[in-house]
């Protein structure tokens, strides 16, 4: 009798039904420019670390990506006018989620524009 558990573990890898491996924290994602989410990331876990607010990438077609590129308790460094930077604020302590324009790299999210909420 053959064994099964590669052919299963393979069908799972495929349909996507098995998470892939978190980033390592305190890594430098790589520069990331566009449409992306900020807040709440709708992810709940069962136990900690959990990514429940972080920046997420949306592509041309507006789809977000299942799991944030970026994520903490506090939101990263921003440059933006002081109004931008309230309402991120105030999104980010009230687990909201704002859809922005703008750009995020070494550990700085740049906003040129808040597009709505999420």
């Amino acid at each position: 009798m053959r064994c099964l558990l590669p052919a299963i573990g393979a069908a799972l890898l495929a349909s996507g039904a098995v998470a892939a491996e978190a980033p390592i924290a305190g890594a430098e994602p790589p520069p990331v420019e566009g449409v992306m989410r900020v807040g709440a990331t709708g992810i709940m876990c069962v136990r900690e670390p959990c990514p429940r607010r972080g920046l997420i990438r949306v592509d041309d077609e507006g789809k977000a990506e299942w799991r944030p590129f970026w994520s903490g308790d506090k939101p990263p460094e921003i440059r933006a006018d002081a109004d931008t930077q309230r309402r991120i604020a105030e999104a980010w302590d009230e687990f909201g989620c704002l859809m922005v324009q703008g750009r995020f790299e070494k550990g700085e999210l740049t906003v040129d524009r808040i597009i709505g909420d999420c």
